[in-house]
């Protein structure tokens, strides 16, 4: 089966806002290791 196009970019958008919170999740990460470290 081939996908239409409108069914097909709300996928791109889902996996590039995962992305964004996988980025921002590895952030928050590094501070709170960060933190520790320094206690």
């Amino acid at each position: 089966m081939v996908i239409p196009e409108k069914n097909r970019r709300p996928i791109f958008r889902v996996v590039f806002i995962y992305w964004v919170i996988f980025l921002i999740y590895n952030l928050i990460g590094d501070i709170n290791l960060d933190g520790i470290l320094e206690v």
